[in-house]
């Protein structure tokens, strides 16, 4: 009579250590989900390698059959129902260094609905096919606090299912899985209570999905690329309520993305009420755009790393033509264009024209202060 090796479930060390490893993980944006619960064995031991060394139990015909014990050499020992003389029917079979299985038996294989129990008091119940795990089952390992529900095909998380990273279950996934790795469609929600809903490639966030950072107050919808914003999308950072409304204020982003920051073309919506819309690059205004202030006046221009920079940086400045639409603008948002409140200059032995636009500064001040200079 021969049994796969511990249920093709690898040993109790090999079970501790990866639970571990996935318990001082888990508060990281990534766990690598992909390491199995427990080791599967790459090559299982055929049927009839593990050789009977005494049995006990009614025979039929010299075959034992109903309810018997056999002892295997290397101390192996299975207790239950035969047919035949194989192990077949409800029984318990029990390797040498401890781990048992207690379920159903088909021809001598485990195939059928039973449990794996492993000395450090992890378990296993649901599906096994041939030592496998298949079909709808349930993994816990009680040290890490680590419980996965879901499906199973040979012996990797395959289809639906939940990964609970924590004795508190709190932060998990619940969603598609493929090869033991999260793929598909799921929500992840985080020790930190950050949740992620969308689209998921190897472990990571791709595609489309909703971000949001609970104890950061803000949140992204759109696309996404190995775990970070990469494409079109929609980012909002809520700030406190105003003393005299009930509803929050909020910075809106809504455009391209690359690599996680802002880049491209893209539109953003001040809570003062000021908007840009324009090029974007690494995080910052660079390029082509306009900035309209809350009362209206607009900035039409080229910026450069959040910086203004007029159309005549390196000539005389046409003083009419530029206060024309900027002069007298207080910027009542502290979060224009950066936070430093220098006047920066461009290069060429300080004759350049770059503007560092000042929170609550009017423009008209600002360019005066660099006509005074020059």
């Amino acid at each position: 009579y021969i049994l796969t090796s511990h249920g093709g479930e690898g040993t109790m060390d090999s079970v501790g250590a990866l639970e571990l490893s996935l318990a001082q993980q888990r508060d990281k944006e990534f766990v690598r989900s992909s390491i199995p619960l427990v080791r599967d064995l790459e090559n299982v031991q055929p049927l009839g390698e593990i050789i009977m060394e005494s049995c006990q139990g009614s025979r039929v015909n010299g075959k034992l059959e109903g309810f018997g014990r056999a002892d295997f050499i290397d101390g192996h020992r299975y207790e239950g129902e035969f047919c035949d003389g194989l192990m077949h029917g409800q029984g318990k079979f029990t390797w040498s260094d401890g781990v048992t299985y207690e379920g159903q038996f088909t021809n001598s294989e485990v195939t059928g609905h039973g449990t794996f129990t492993w000395k450090d008091g992890s378990w296993y119940t649901g599906g096994v096919v041939r030592s496998l795990r298949h079909g709808r089952g349930t993994f816990h390992c009680p040290r890490a606090g680590v419980t996965y529900c879901g499906v199973w095909t040979q012996g990797k998380r395959e289809g639906k299912g939940r990964l609970g990273y924590d004795r508190s279950r709190e932060a998990y996934y619940d969603g598609e899985w493929s090869s033991n790795w999260q793929e598909g469609w799921g929500t992840r929600r985080y020790s930190s209570g950050d949740v992620y809903e969308g689209a998921w490639h190897c472990n990571r966030r791709h595609g489309r999905g909703t971000m949001h950072w609970l104890t950061r107050g803000e949140s992204y919808s759109g696309e996404w690329c190995h775990g970070v914003q990469h494409g079109q999308g929609e980012h909002i950072w809520v700030l406190k309520a105003s003393d005299n409304s009930q509803y929050p204020l909020c910075n809106r982003y809504v455009g391209d993305w690359k690599e996680g920051k802002r880049d491209g073309y893209g539109r953003f919506l001040y809570a003062s009420g000021a908007v840009y819309e324009g090029e974007w690059s690494g995080d910052c205004k660079h390029g082509r755009g306009t900035f309209t202030f809350q009362n209206g006046d607009v900035y039409e221009g080229s910026f450069c790393r959040d910086r203004m920079v007029p159309e005549q940086a390196l000539g005389a400045v046409d003083k009419a033509s530029a206060t024309a639409t900027t002069t007298g603008n207080n910027l009542l948002s502290t979060d224009v264009f950066a936070e430093d409140s220098s006047i920066g200059g461009g290069g060429g032995g300080g004759n350049g024209f770059g503007v560092l636009l000042r929170p609550k500064t009017p423009l008209g001040s600002l360019i005066g202060d660099i006509d005074s200079r020059q």
